[in-house]
């Protein structure tokens, strides 16, 4: 049976390709650099100084994925509990790491333009005949890929190349 982990994303083009040819990186300094450099392009004058130390520290280091598949995160919806950072994740470029700031510097119409020029991606991992470590809820040891199941957050703390990743586009539905 393939196990496979999903990691939800709004990407600009320029991230997809990045992605498709470098693989899936851990959340870095150098990373949030190249998310601000392409916030900036939009004009979002956002310096590194401007992301709270808080924001980031705890995801610092690692990719945070869940188990299960975006069809089934649809059928339980966005506002069942744990699927609305979901939501989030898919509707707003950057997470809350970019989004607070621009918040703060009343910059919501160039955020808008960031999300419109944006897209919303499920990044399957398909971990099947790879050699990658999968920590569950943050804790210090990894699990085996026996142990994962569809109620629990995931992390790796290491680049998954993109031979391992498969990137979906995917419509967000309303809520109505």
């Amino acid at each position: 049976m393939p196990h496979h982990l999903y990691h939800y994303t709004r990407l600009l083009p320029n991230e997809v390709i990045r992605i498709q040819t470098e693989g899936l990186k851990p959340l870095s300094q150098e990373l949030l650099a190249l998310k601000i450099q392409a916030a900036n392009v939009y004009g979002a004058n956002l310096q590194t100084t401007d992301i709270r130390p808080n924001q980031w520290s705890l995801r610092q280091g690692q990719i945070c994925f869940i188990a299960r598949d975006f069809q089934d995160v649809v059928e339980c919806r966005y506002s069942d509990s744990g699927y609305s950072d979901i939501r989030d994740l898919v509707s707003n470029w950057g997470g809350e790491i970019i989004h607070e700031p621009m918040r703060r510097a009343g910059r919501e119409a160039v955020y808008t333009g960031i999300n419109d020029a944006s897209k919303a991606y499920v990044i399957c991992v398909c971990l099947d005949g790879t050699d990658i470590d999968v920590y569950e809820n943050f804790q210090g040891a990894p699990v085996s890929y026996e142990e994962i199941d569809r109620s629990c957050e995931y992390q790796v703390k290491q680049p998954i190349p993109p031979s391992a990743l498969r990137l979906i586009e995917i419509t967000v539905p309303n809520e109505d």
